[in-house]
């Protein structure tokens, strides 16, 4: 019997176009060109490379916010062509909650970095940072960050990309993290969400930049266009949409972050609650006033809740920030359930024991 098969999945086909004009609705600029990576959700972060320096047409440096890649455990610091720039975090770094300012003040360190390289003779190609820290430890942007940096990097000549792949699809609130921003990038990158644990990946940027990488060389991509992947995007982001996950995402994870605060008021190892939608953050502390990280301690919460039937992982420059980013159809009972569970392990005595006074 013969079995008619396809080896590969290059040929045009409907769904495809399809697929990328919904995308392009949920985008606040809806001339931006669209390209499907399809390999897995970390696919974009690698596109963003070819992008960059097709799109600068010169041999420029790469400007980042601070990452656990190149600076956590097993890290060999950036390289030479890559600098770094602070993360916003009001809890540990200079500019605190109690500075109206604050986000003008990070963006003005991070214009500074720009500033030298450029003076240097080694201006950046791109800026690239997650519209929210994720595994650096659930920081949430203050108010005028990413607006300042963009402003920076442009006057520089470089692109400003956002990288969506854990905090895009509504997951903030709006579909896109960087529109609690109020900025619009050059180049959006997302994954994991979009695909909702299929392995789908985009690439979005301007028609300019699109244009810029039409010079005549071929692009390949094994998996781009994958019909059954583009039909799975596009039946995410209806079900996002028509469900309400976005308004749940508010809704919900501000009632998640009000409960972990509260919580915060009667367990002394919780140093700081940090929230936008349904991604928070809790960093535990051995002391709140040195703010001693309590590292051991987070995996020790990890095991013991997951003894309780309860996901949470540590992540952060420290690794004592617990990553809370729950499914979008969660609700204020599971909610309930995981303050509880928590509530209970924190006041266990060999965590109690480990709060220093």
């Amino acid at each position: 019997m013969a079995v008619a098969c396809s080896t590969r999945v290059r040929t045009n086909r409907r769904r495809t176009p399809v697929r990328a004009d919904v995308l392009a609705d949920r985008l606040p600029a809806s001339a931006w060109q669209r390209h499907s990576a399809g390999a897995g959700a970390k696919g974009p972060r690698y596109y963003d490379w070819a992008w960059i320096h097709i799109g600068t047409g010169v041999p420029r440096h790469l400007l980042i916010r601070r990452t656990r890649t190149t600076s956590g455990p097993g890290g060999a610091g950036a390289p030479a062509t890559t600098h770094e720039v602070v993360i916003p975090d009001r809890y540990r770094s200079t500019y605190g909650y109690d500075d109206a300012d604050a986000g003008v003040k990070y963006a003005r360190d991070a214009a500074a970095v720009i500033e030298r390289i450029t003076a240097d003779g080694r201006p950046p190609a791109a800026f690239i940072a997650e519209s929210l820290t994720g595994s650096g430890g659930n920081i949430v942007f203050p108010d005028g960050y990413l607006d300042g940096v963009f402003t920076a990097a442009r006057r520089a000549g470089a692109l400003c990309i956002s990288d969506e792949v854990q905090v895009g699809v509504g997951r903030l609130g709006p579909w896109w993290g960087f529109e609690l921003q109020g900025v619009v990038p050059d180049i959006v990158t997302m994954g994991k969400p979009l695909g909702n644990g299929h392995p789908l990946a985009a690439v979005v940027t301007t028609r300019e930049i699109a244009d810029a990488f039409d010079t005549g060389m071929k692009y390949f991509n094994t998996f781009g266009g994958n019909p059954v992947s583009c039909a799975i995007g596009e039946a995410v982001l209806d079900i996002v949409e028509q469900d309400g996950l976005r308004e749940n995402a508010v809704s919900v994870g501000g009632y998640f972050a009000q409960s972990l605060r509260e919580l915060q008021q009667r367990q002394p190892l919780i140093g700081d609650v940090r929230a936008a939608g349904l991604y928070l953050g809790v960093e535990l502390v051995r002391n709140r006033t040195t703010k001693m990280p309590a590292t051991e301690q987070a995996f020790m919460v990890t095991e013991l809740m997951k003894e309780r039937g309860v996901i949470v992982f540590p992540n952060g420059v420290h690794d004592n920030v617990l990553k809370i980013k729950p499914p979008m159809t969660f609700r204020r009972e599971h909610v309930d359930l995981y303050v509880d569970v928590l509530d209970e392990v924190l006041s266990l005595p060999e965590l109690r024991s480990a709060v220093q006074s």
